[in-house]
Order: structure tokens, then sequence, then C-alpha cells
């Protein structure tokens, strides 16, 4: 009994020993990070960042792969996109707190529309008073404008792949 699997467990070994490179040998899951750009944003001052140039609203997670298949994603969130693969500007609460405080001080000089502080509780929300603010600094310029007409779901929806189709092939 124990010779009818010699030989797949045989057929297995040598097909590992032939492969191009140290991680296929290994059957570890390997976790990768990735950014993708969500919606474009207008390349202006407001949305200028001092390392990086313009940014875009993206999204970021980690994805575990096993022989390359993504089987499971985490840590799904929004973040500012920039262009490069690996990097992305963390949009919390916590980063644009400051950034409301500055402008609801401009705000009652110039009268505009505040933001309030106490609804930015997520990276989500966090993006949604950065357009509120763009759009009142923009329609109280008296110049030609176009507001912002963005509402993002709770989570990013992940490409096909990430969300499905490794599951498939992995499944």
């Amino acid at each position: 009994m124990k010779m009818n699997y010699f030989l797949p467990v045989l057929v297995g070994l040598a097909v590992l020993s032939l492969a191009p490179d140290a991680n296929a040998r290994r059957n570890q899951a390997q976790q990768e990070g990735y950014v993708f750009k969500y919606k474009e944003l207008p390349n202006v001052d407001f949305f200028k960042t001092d390392n990086f140039g313009y940014m875009d609203i993206g999204y970021t997670f980690n994805s575990t792969k096993v022989f390359g298949v993504p089987l499971w994603n985490s840590d799904v969130k929004w973040c500012g996109y920039v262009g490069r693969e690996k990097n992305y500007i963390i949009i919390t609460p916590a980063v644009v707190i400051s950034r409301i405080a500055a402008y609801n001080r401009e705000a009652k000089k110039h009268k505009w529309a505040p933001v309030d502080p106490a609804k930015v509780t997520n990276n989500r929300e966090a993006w949604h008073a950065l357009i509120a603010m763009y759009n009142n600094i923009g329609k109280a310029s008296g110049k030609k404008f176009t507001p912002l007409d963005i509402k993002l779901p709770p989570k990013p929806t992940l490409p096909f792949w990430y969300r499905v189709g490794g599951k498939l092939v992995g499944g």
C-alpha cells in the first residue's frame, strides 16, 4: 500500500526541484501590498504633495498569495495615489484634522461653509472632507470652477483578479 504513494511523491519532488526560483520550491504564502488609482483629481495646488507631486484618490491593500495566486486580501483602505507602484500617502482623520482646523479659521473670514471635524472618523470621510474644502474654496474664488462630485463607497472594490479570479484558479 505504501508503494502506491511513492511514485507520486517522487514525481512531485522532482518537479519542485526543477523550479526556477526559491519561492516556488518553498511552499509558503507571500503577502504583497498593492496601490491602485480610484479617481483622478485635478492637478492643482490643493492636491499637491511636497514629495510626490499631485495626488489622486487611491486605495491600498495586502494580498496573500500561494504559488502566485491571490487567496485572501486584507487591510483595504483609501489613500492618496501618487503614481508610483509601492508609494502612497496615508489620508487619515489624524492627517486631515489639522487641515480642517486651518480651513475653518479661513472659512469664518471668507464666509465659506465650515467642515465638521467630528464627522471625519475614517479614511473615506477624510477624503470627503478634503473634497468639501476644495469645492468650497473653488466656488468662492470667483474664477471658473468645476466642483468635484465624488462620493466614495465605504470600501474600495478590488480588481477582479484579487476579488474572484485568483480564488477560481486557486480553488
